[in-house]
């Protein structure tokens, strides 16, 4: 009975979107990439937009590092820093690690995620 109830629990919990990765015969990768592209964040929001050719049309969850989130925020104007709207697009060239395919971010909304470990440049 034990297993049943969380077999049972973790389908829906799957089916409610919550802690469930899609699954599929592509397995996860994990890559170090330096990337060029444009990063937009917000309330529940974190999209970034590569623009190397190889990604062209893809659109990743970005996960921030510290310095990116503190410049980020320096440069949003201060009536959208505690709106739940989305901040200006900036260009940023970043150093970090891309994971997927599955779900990732808010509602599991991008197939991608990419992690910075390292903020090149920004403007």
């Amino acid at each position: 009975m034990r297993v049943k109830c969380g077999m049972i629990a973790g389908l829906v919990a799957c089916g409610l979107g919550l802690g469930c990765q899609e699954q599929s015969q592509e397995q996860s990768l994990i890559r170090s990439l330096e990337v060029q592209g444009t990063y937009r964040a917000g309330f529940e929001f974190s999209e970034f937009r590569p623009s190397a050719e190889q990604f062209r049309g893809q659109v990743w969850w970005l996960n921030p590092n510290e310095d990116l989130a503190k410049r980020y925020r320096e440069i949003r104007p201060e009536a959208d820093a505690h709106s739940i709207g989305v901040g200006p697009a900036m260009s940023v060239r970043v150093r970090g690690r891309l994971i997927g395919p599955g779900q990732y971010g808010h509602l599991g909304r991008w197939k991608y995620q990419f992690s910075v470990d390292e903020v090149l440049e920004m403007r």
